[in-house]
């Protein structure tokens, strides 16, 4: 209960909801991080109040089913909570089965330092609920999310081969978004009139070396510049780009980023394929709240790593653990021992979710546990 009150202080000036949904949210969040799953069962188990747990259960029913929550309040919050650099979105889908059903998100996330931090989500329809995302699919959820993030904030998006359709690209083009985005050898790309394969725009090249074309290819009456790097495994890494750039090969290296994010999400500590849920909103408004969860344990591990640095593995130079295993194990000990260290649990939400300045002196009172 009292985890759940901090995080209410810290939440009520962005959500404009009741209360009791409010309670509700922080509940269910705190007993996210406390169970590791998304199951509402287990969650309902972990809520802290003299309500049964039958109660509790119906409680989480319907605030999926009745509550929408704001995606500009998810914006404010984050955009609050990292204070961005710059704004770089990777794209890309996430899928799994439960039973006969398949659920496919598509997901636009903000990069940082080594995560993507997910702003629009949205399930894929029936037609597409196992396959791949359409043009159509795309432009609607930018255009969404476009309302609450203007373009020229956008430094630029990454994305696939699944993401290199000539309507995307078009239209990533007139809203003047630049982006890096993998695209196929059999690619058909055009120069002086004459057509030709993208491969074949980069014949000879040496496994390991980097080329970058100065010119523009024409893809469908869109002019992309192109690099190209040839992988040991011998295939070539294409990415096209709006604007000529030599570093546009490392600029993709960045959409890994959502891959990691997409770990984190299934398998450290949020565990989202743990759900019995197959209803599109209630999904969404899962993947919200699970947001929200991996914006807590992301922050948190920051912090702790600035206490106690990172430690790396000496065979092959990894961190030994992730920063968002870092923040999850340090929440999960608080809150098994919230009546002895709640003055901790109160600092370290109000530096992740209340704008307090970490300073030196609140980090030595956090003190990893």
């Amino acid at each position: 209960m009292k985890a759940s009150l901090e995080l209410q202080k810290s939440l009520c000036k962005y959500f404009d909801i009741h209360p009791s949904r409010l309670d509700c949210l922080c509940q269910m969040i705190v007993g996210i991080m406390s169970t590791q799953t998304s199951n509402l069962t287990k969650i309902a188990s972990n809520f802290s109040n003299k309500a049964k747990f039958a109660s509790c259960y119906r409680r989480i029913q319907r605030f999926f089913k009745l509550q929408n929550l704001s995606s500009q309040s998810l914006l404010s919050i984050i955009v609050d909570t990292f204070k961005f650099d710059r704004i770089q979105i990777s794209m890309d889908r996430t899928n799994w089965s439960f039973g006969k059903t398949y659920i496919n998100y598509l997901v636009f996330a903000i990069n940082y330092k080594g995560y993507s931090i997910p702003i629009s989500f949205k399930l894929l329809p029936d037609s597409r609920k196992c396959g791949n995302s359409s043009s159509d699919d795309r432009i609607k959820q930018l255009d969404e999310l476009l309302k609450i993030l203007p373009a020229h904030k956008i430094t630029s998006i990454l994305g696939d081969r699944e993401f290199n359709s000539s309507k995307w690209v078009q239209h990533l083009e007139s809203l003047s978004i630049n982006f890096h985005i993998r695209f196929k050898k059999n690619t058909i790309v055009k120069k002086d009139g004459k057509s030709l394969k993208l491969e074949q725009c980069f014949r000879n090249i040496k496994t390991g070396e980097s080329r970058h074309l100065k010119d523009p290819r024409d893809v469908n009456g869109t002019k992309i510049y192109f690099s190209c790097i040839k992988l040991l495994s011998g295939e070539l890494l294409l990415i096209g780009t709006l604007k000529f750039n030599r570093s546009s090969l490392d600029e993709y290296k960045f959409r890994w980023q959502i891959e990691s994010c997409f770990s984190a999400f299934k398998v450290k500590g949020l565990n989202i394929e743990s759900t019995h849920m197959i209803d599109k909103i209630k999904l969404e408004t899962l993947f919200y709240v699970l947001t929200l969860s991996f914006i807590w344990s992301y922050k948190s591990g920051e912090i702790c790593q600035m206490i106690d640095g990172i430690k790396f593995k000496k065979d092959d130079g990894y961190a030994y653990k992730s920063i968002i295993k870092t923040g999850t194990h340090y929440l999960c000990k608080l809150l098994a021992q919230i009546n002895l260290s709640f003055a901790k649990m109160q600092l370290i939400i109000q530096l992740v979710f209340g704008n307090y300045k970490i300073t030196q002196n609140r980090l030595k009172r956090i003190s990893v546990v």
